[in-house]
């Protein structure tokens, strides 16, 4: 293994600090009336990356509209991390750590593409 790589795995999301981080945002007051959450993925440059969670009033599967309709979001704390620079492998690390935490509807997106994870 190159030194590189062992240095790229320190920085890449990690499953614990991801849940960590998602369970205490989630265990915060949250309106009743969220019946979604969709996670952003913001793209720092130079392989860094923040996620972002919002909790939504509507959900429609054909319209993805539904993300701005905002009743929360952890702006103020986001999680950011070190990573693979390529866009892909950042959604799959999200998508991963969501799949094993969260039981709801649920989108993850970088960029307006938002791909959905419902009912996990």
């Amino acid at each position: 293994m190159l030194l590189a790589d062992i240095i790229l795995r320190h920085f890449d999301l990690k499953y614990a600090r991801f849940a960590s981080w998602l369970d205490h945002e989630l265990n915060r007051t949250i309106p009743d009336k969220v019946v979604a959450y969709c996670i952003n993925i913001y793209d720092e440059g130079a392989g860094r990356w923040s996620i972002e969670l919002v909790g939504c009033a509507s959900f429609d599967e054909q319209n993805s509209d539904w993300a701005c309709d905002e009743l929360f979001s952890t702006r103020h704390n986001s999680l950011c991390w070190k990573g693979d620079a390529h866009w892909r492998n950042a959604l799959e690390q999200v998508e991963t750590g969501v799949g094993s935490v969260v039981d709801a509807v649920v989108a993850v997106g970088i960029e307006c593409n938002l791909e959905l994870l419902v009912g996990l």
